[in-house]
């Protein structure tokens, strides 16, 4: 199938090349135009049954790997004279920087076609072009990052065994592998954990089993903000979005979003360094607790000083008004998250402090008990001292008393806190109790899913209250 497919392709190709060039002779300007389509036609169906063919080869199992040695240089220049054809058309300028030290032992076309295939991809995609660029990125910096702390944390492999010997991989392996286990402990490790699953698959099954009439018909999203906020479901995302405007488009979030990683990573590494590389954790766990509150402290403690009179409109809508508050509260941790979400990144990437399991896990349940007991302060701030603020200032202090509280209130307390367990105590007692910061951020999560409850009836209750306070008349 393959010879005669490409034969008379091949002629085809090759007459056309000759026609276009003039090789026998001139020719006409218009033959000579049609001799180039049928060229350049000839060479992409070419392609096409290149790509046909492979894929045949593949799911057959008949593809044969040629390894050779050879540069990443020779591999990427390759796969760019695939798609040069492409990137002419959409009139884009591809450059090739590699390193030319770098080998590779590989089938050489094989690769060059899947690194062509996905530059194709991303050509296409919305974004692309970002992707590409973040892939590029990180395969350049994350190894140079992460090689010499992860040789440098030898000595925590303890520690992360210890960690991981909770787990029914660990136990199961202890079973077969270790006739000295404790059988009742490793027994019971397992079957805790299948209890467990046992009742959270029942759990899943009942939720499953309920009618949900808002998943009857397709939904589609034609606004970003709407496509981000469906992962809250389709009866939530139109409010979380309508939020979500707010939170991208107000200069004063903005500002303090960008300002936060910043300024609490200064408060971190400013004076923690002059007594050590490990005191700059016991700091870290305040401004972990801090950063993902900090950067929308603006609005979540104020979370309709925005909409005015509008504020109305809510009850006019047929959903129950709760929605409105759990909305506004979603979008809070979902935007806060994604700082929290940074600053763990960064501190495992570049903070001159050895990995260790129990360290880093400190720190991330520091950041999730702080970004829900902060979100549900700062959601009842919103309930019992509404200001109206104006939209389009990026400086000035426009919260009431008890957000400047809660805000300023806990930034001290954190801060300072920290400096003083730092020294009082010391980086290697607070170590020791790592695993009290996880009961610590399930019970900001209880309270945070009581306030919500407690907090729908208020925001019913408070209603004509907070519109006085919004419309200025009280």
């Amino acid at each position: 199938m393959s010879h005669e497919l490409r034969t008379p392709l091949n002629a085809i190709i090759g007459f056309s090349d000759m026609m276009r060039n003039e090789t026998l002779g001139p020719i006409a300007p218009k033959y000579s135009d049609y001799a180039t389509n049928i060229f350049d036609s000839g060479l992409s169906l070419l392609k096409v049954f290149d790509d046909v063919l492979a894929m045949s080869n593949l799911e057959s199992g008949r593809i044969e790997l040629r390894y050779q040695k050879f540069t990443a240089q020779d591999a990427v220049e390759g796969a760019v004279q695939e798609i040069a054809d492409i990137a002419h058309d959409k009139q884009i300028e591809v450059r090739v920087e590699v390193d030319s030290g770098a080998t590779l032992n590989a089938d050489r076309a094989a690769v060059a076609r899947v690194l062509a295939t996905l530059i194709e991809w991303l050509s296409h995609v919305k974004g692309g072009t970002a992707i590409l660029f973040a892939m590029l990125i990180g395969a350049c910096m994350l190894p140079a990052l992460l090689i010499p702390r992860l040789a440098n944390a030898q000595g925590q492999q303890g520690a992360a065994i210890s960690v991981l010997s909770y787990t029914p991989p660990f136990a199961a392996a202890a079973l077969m592998a270790n006739a000295s286990v404790n059988i009742a402990r490793a027994y019971g490790l397992l079957v805790g954990w299948i209890a467990a699953l046992l009742i959270l698959l029942a759990a899943i099954e009942r939720q499953a089993a309920k009618p949900r009439s808002a998943e009857a018909a397709a939904l589609t999203w034609d606004d970003r903000y709407e496509r981000i906020a469906s992962v809250f479901g389709p009866a939530m995302a139109p409010l979380v979005a309508r939020t979500l405007r707010y939170y991208v488009r107000s200069n004063k979030v903005r500002f303090n979003y960008i300002a936060a990683l910043p300024a609490l990573a200064f408060l971190t590494f400013n004076q923690a360094g002059q007594s050590g590389a490990s005191h700059f954790f016991v700091r870290g766990l305040g401004s972990f607790a801090l950063v993902g509150f900090l950067g929308t402290a603006v609005m979540s403690t104020n979370q309709f000083g925005f909409d005015s009179s509008g504020f109305r409109r809510y009850f006019l809508l047929p959903i129950a008004p709760g929605r409105i508050l759990r909305a506004s509260s979603y979008t809070a941790l979902a935007v806060g998250g994604t700082l929290l979400a940074a600053a763990l990144l960064l501190w495992l990437s570049i903070a001159p402090v050895p990995f260790d399991v129990r360290l880093d896990s400190m720190l991330a349940a520091s950041g999730v008990a702080g970004l829900f007991l902060f979100n549900a302060l700062a959601m009842w701030t919103s309930l019992l001292a509404a200001r109206a603020t104006n939209f389009e200032t990026t400086f000035g202090n426009q919260l009431s008393l008890s957000a400047n509280v809660l805000l300023i209130g806990g930034v001290l307390c954190l801060v300072f806190g920290t400096i003083f367990l730092d020294k009082s105590v010391g980086p290697e007692k607070v170590l020791s109790y790592w695993w009290t910061a996880v009961p610590a951020a399930v019970a900001a999560v209880a309270f945070y899913v009581f306030s919500l409850q407690i907090g729908a009836r208020v925001f019913v209750d408070r209603k004509e209250r907070l519109l006085n306070a919004l419309e200025g008349r009280n």
